[in-house]
């Protein structure tokens, strides 16, 4: 047992360990967030339009068909657009998904907490009652709300300056303007 810090105090619980057969670690590198909110508007058919009718020969793609975190059942299916191989829908499921899988915290959407290992060890429960983003009482918000309404309206990075900017070109000239326009609605 080590001691780790969960919630408010210190506390000794499992840590996290790899097994000896484990040979293969990957550093993530964590995409930024900027502009988000115009990927979210895509509609997802206008998606779903390019697996049927590619655009250019030897151009396809698959949408990844998903659920918000945060629809009532029965759940609509959706186009996944965010996170790890696309897995999350919508800001508010990404912004659930990363409070509790970076930083730790529960909330209405997920609300048990992960343990290291995933072994339910109860020397690890932070005594802290769940969700641990709860609702504040004078708005009816949640933080979860506020956070993903932040992120959705981050604007993507302006394109300055102009001159010497090949990326457009490269972007163009190898095809992805066929699916990815600047025209019409943000893809």
């Amino acid at each position: 047992m080590v001691p780790c810090f969960s919630g408010s105090r210190w506390k000794g619980c499992a840590r996290s360990r790899f097994r000896r057969e484990a040979n293969v670690v990957i550093e993530r590198a964590t995409p930024g967030a900027l502009g988000y909110g115009l990927i979210e508007a895509i509609p997802d058919a206008d998606i779903q339009f390019y697996e049927t009718n590619p655009p250019l020969p030897g151009i396809s793609g698959r949408a990844h068909i998903v659920f918000a975190l945060e629809d009532e059942e029965p759940r609509p299916p959706r186009v996944g657009r965010f996170g790890w191989k696309s897995v999350l829908p919508t800001m508010k499921s990404f912004t659930s998904d990363a409070e509790l899988n970076e930083m730790g915290l529960t909330n209405q959407q997920l609300g048990t907490d992960n343990d290291p290992n995933g072994n339910n060890d109860p020397a690890c429960d932070d005594a802290i009652l769940d969700p641990e983003l709860p609702q504040d009482p004078e708005t009816l918000l949640y933080f979860t709300d506020r956070a993903s309404f932040f992120l959705r309206y981050l604007a993507a990075p302006p394109q300055t300056p102009r001159s010497g900017m090949t990326g457009e070109a490269i972007f163009d000239s190898i095809g992805c303007t066929a699916c990815h326009s600047a025209a019409g609605p943000p893809s």
